[in-house]
């Protein structure tokens, strides 16, 4: 098989999600609600890992990721390493997942993530937790 062949099928299956349904998760978990400055909840609050692992599962993240190893795609860990202490990183990451891209970490392409695979809040929340890997 050649390469470019390779490639498409890894992107179509992490596409359709490899074809499999998952339940809906329950209602969103955190480990802490951060609070505004106004005292009130923040826009976001940190998942907790259980929560994380269902959106990564649900969105088809998980077919290429993991928390703490390399797979098709870099471990979160590595993300966060990298992008630690970057100005703008979550809106980088999100903009990245939803367009797709390739050359960060390795020739191999991630397809863009659009809004029916994962919603902008879970995405943000998601990115948000892998920042604190």
């Amino acid at each position: 098989m050649n390469r470019s062949l390779l490639i498409a099928a890894l992107a179509a299956l992490m596409l359709t999600g490899c074809g499999k349904e998952t339940p809906p998760p329950p209602a969103p978990a955190t480990t802490s609600a951060a609070k505004d400055t106004a005292g009130g909840p923040a826009a976001t609050a940190v998942l907790d890992d259980t929560k994380a692992q269902e959106i990564m599962a649900k969105a088809g993240c998980a077919a290429c990721h993991a928390i703490d190893r390399k797979g098709v795609g870099p471990a979160y860990t590595d993300v966060a390493k990298k992008r630690k202490g970057e100005p703008g990183a979550a809106a980088m990451l999100v903009k990245k997942v939803r367009d797709g891209g390739v050359g960060v970490y390795g020739q191999i392409p991630m397809p863009p993530n659009p809004v029916s695979n994962v919603s902008d809040a879970d995405l943000k929340a998601l990115i948000d937790w892998v920042l604190t890997k």
